[in-house]
């Protein structure tokens, strides 16, 4: 989104709007000084090549594969490892949580066999144990 302010404006966004760009040019200038060969400034951010291509188009007669955001051409093979690292983080962490979901049903199962002893325990010394239902908001 983009937005407009003249300098004569003086309400609370514009006053803000002009802070935020002071400081942003503010930076840049800090950022380049420390490594001017790596930073992309906001004005020249349109020049700059991705450094992450998240996106890929996969060109299957020409057996290319490019950026969708920057359009650079990329290695295959690259892009192959990259997906094969995510695919493998993803496997791993899919069976770690199907694994805390087995170790939650059994707590849960222990849970319910607690419930029934101390039901059964409640009974035998004569009284009548409480449903959740029966139980009062205070």
């Amino acid at each position: 989104m983009v937005v407009a302010v003249d300098d004569e404006d003086d309400s609370p966004q514009a006053r803000e709007f002009r802070r935020m760009k002071a400081r942003l040019e503010e930076l840049e200038l800090l950022c380049v000084s420390l490594a001017p060969e790596r930073v992309p400034t906001a004005t020249s951010w349109n020049d700059q090549r991705c450094s992450f291509h998240l996106h890929v188009i996969v060109h299957e007669h020409a057996a290319i594969v490019e950026c969708s955001q920057c359009h650079q051409p990329l290695d295959p093979l690259e892009v192959l490892r990259q997906f094969a690292k995510r695919e493998r983080r993803f496997a791993d962490s899919l069976e770690h949580l199907r694994k805390e979901q087995r170790d939650l049903l059994k707590q849960i199962e222990a849970l319910k066999k607690q419930r029934n002893s101390l039901r059964s325990a409640v009974r035998r010394v004569g009284g009548t144990p409480l449903e959740p239902w029966d139980l009062k908001d205070e």
